[in-house]
């Protein structure tokens, strides 16, 4: 049932977790829009509150096409919330099976280094750059979710993002740059092509110490040379990885074609 939301109606409910719930809203006879607002249970909380409208100042900023800035953000009430372009083809998430499809795979990456580079050049480091945050529209994907964004040469007050795709810096509470996003982007890139969540474990301590500690394994021969070009930006130590997003996609979209041709 649709209800009333400042100069929103919101029509349904289409996702939530965590501090946040999502909506397809519109006003009047406008273009729907995906309309965030902090969930009911955590209104009482300001600090909470605090970061979605952080997240709503920071995602104004963020104009590019592959970003999913916000368009709107403010308060209705004690309810803060912000508002993006409703993307309506699906997370990341949903269309691994485990990896993703070979003929995906290269628009994919393509579209998720251009997403990245542009939170870089806003001065931020993106932090949580996981199958859940990436969402297609019109066929291209879309980076979403500024709410663990950090600003380059800051560290986190706590780790914030999803465990198993954090990079070290953020785990121990480190000074975060853009090598923090290549870790991330490394992690999630080898779970597209393989399958494998490599620092995904049983319980969330877990999984922060793996990412800190673990090396991932071995994939088949058949993909060596994405292995070469991704290993390199997994090292633990950000000074060992490549310096930028851009050697990173060179390596690895030159891997790709040479391990589809």
């Amino acid at each position: 049932m649709s209800q009333d939301f400042g100069s929103y109606r919101l029509l349904e409910r289409i996702g939530g977790g965590g501090l946040g719930e999502v909506f397809r809203a519109q006003i009047d006879s406008g273009k729907p829009v995906a309309l965030k607002r902090l969930a009911g249970q955590h209104l009482r909380s300001m600090e909470l509150a605090a970061i979605l409208i952080r997240e709503g100042e920071i995602a104004k900023s963020m104009r590019h096409e592959r970003l999913l800035g916000a368009l709107d953000c403010g308060m209705v009430g004690d309810w803060p919330y912000l508002t993006q372009r409703l993307a309506r083809e699906g997370t990341l998430a949903a269309r691994l099976k485990p990896a993703l499809a070979t003929e995906e795979l290269s628009a994919f990456a393509i579209d998720l280094f251009e997403a990245v580079s542009a939170v870089h050049a806003n001065g931020y480091a993106h932090c949580d750059l996981s199958p859940g945050n990436l969402l297609f529209d019109e066929g291209r994907a879309l980076l979403a979710d500024f709410s663990a964004t950090t600003a380059l040469g800051k560290r986190q007050a706590q780790p914030q993002g999803t465990y198993a795709f954090m990079s070290p810096e953020q785990v121990k509470g480190e000074l975060i740059d853009a090598r923090s996003d290549i870790f991330s982007l490394a992690t999630l890139l080898w779970l597209c092509v393989s399958g494998e969540r490599i620092f995904m474990r049983s319980a969330s301590h877990l999984s922060l110490m793996a990412v800190v500690e673990d090396e991932p394994a071995a994939l088949p021969d058949a993909m060596r040379a994405i292995e070469d070009a991704l290993r390199p930006a997994l090292a633990k130590k950000p000074t060992q990885r490549p310096g930028d997003i851009a050697e990173l996609r060179d390596a690895f979209l030159a891997a790709l074609a040479n391990s589809e041709s």
